[in-house]
């Protein structure tokens, strides 16, 4: 099932063909980003400059910037639904966007899916 990411009302992308590692609650896949998307790049091309790749594949971490994107994106208040416009309740929502130094098809999204137990959101302070 794929799923869109909803910024101000407005699909900025989609998630297609989506896996899940049950045990995190996190769901990944290739994020296709809609002409929407182009609002809300500069949060997540902080993220991509916060790990930074290097030529030979190693990463360098900036936790400066890293702190800042992640103020950034939750500042966003995404939202994520299914095709069908379903809400699911997610924790927090991040796109991966190595475009600029890796190509148009280098776009990824993940999203942590809030527990819920008997009624209960265990994820909830």
């Amino acid at each position: 099932m794929d799923y869109l990411i909803i910024h101000n009302k407005e699909a900025i992308g989609k998630v297609v063909e989506p896996k899940a590692d049950v045990t995190m609650g996190v769901v990944f896949g290739a994020f296709v980003p809609f002409p929407t998307y182009e609002g809300v790049r500069p949060v997540f091309r902080i993220f991509a400059e916060a790990v930074g790749t290097t030529l030979a594949g190693m990463s360098q971490t900036d936790g400066v910037k890293l702190d800042r994107y992640y103020r950034e994106r939750d500042a966003l208040d995404l939202s994520v639904t299914t095709i069908t416009g379903l809400p699911v309740e997610t924790l927090w929502i991040g796109i991966v966007d190595f475009s600029e130094s890796l190509g148009d098809d280098r776009y990824e999204a993940e999203f942590c899916v809030a527990h819920i137990n008997n009624g209960v959101n265990l994820d909830q302070k």
